[in-house]
Parts: C-alpha cells; structure tokens; sequence
C-alpha cells in the first residue's frame, strides 16, 4: 500500500468518527448520514487495492460537490429551491 492510500484512509476513519459523533444532529434531510455512508463506501475502496487510484479521485469529486451544495444551501441561498 503507497503512503498516499493510507494517509487517506487514516483521515476517511478520522471522518468517519466525527460523523458518528454528531449523527444524532442530522436534519431531515440527512446528510450527516449520506456523508457517513460516503465516508464508509469510501474507505472500503480504499482499503480495496484492486480499485484504480482515479476511480477514488472521483468519489471523492462526487462527495466534494455534495458538500458544496449542502453549504449552498446553509447559506440561505436554496430557500427557493
């Protein structure tokens, strides 16, 4: 295992642990929850060295956007929505 794969799986567990800290403040839309899942499907790839390092990059891409849209929203600009 490269040093980049496990320093990214050290900081998936560490996200994981934060997320399962504050999952019983999740909203009703329950994105703490779709992060944690995330977070975990995440870390099975990782853990995975038959996944390709460039299909990784795009789950992350993919959870990096759906972060952004969460903060779109928080900040009052998905009102309309």
């Amino acid at each position: 295992m490269d040093g980049h794969r496990q320093e990214a799986i050290d900081l998936v567990n560490k996200q994981i642990a934060l997320l399962k800290d504050v999952e019983k403040l999740d909203d009703e839309k329950g994105m703490i929850s779709l992060l944690l899942r995330l977070a975990q499907h995440m870390l099975n790839k990782l853990n995975n060295e038959n996944i390709d390092k460039k299909l990784i990059s795009r789950g992350y891409e993919h959870q990096t956007h759906l972060k952004d849209e969460r903060d779109y929203e928080d900040m009052g600009f998905g009102l309309f929505d």
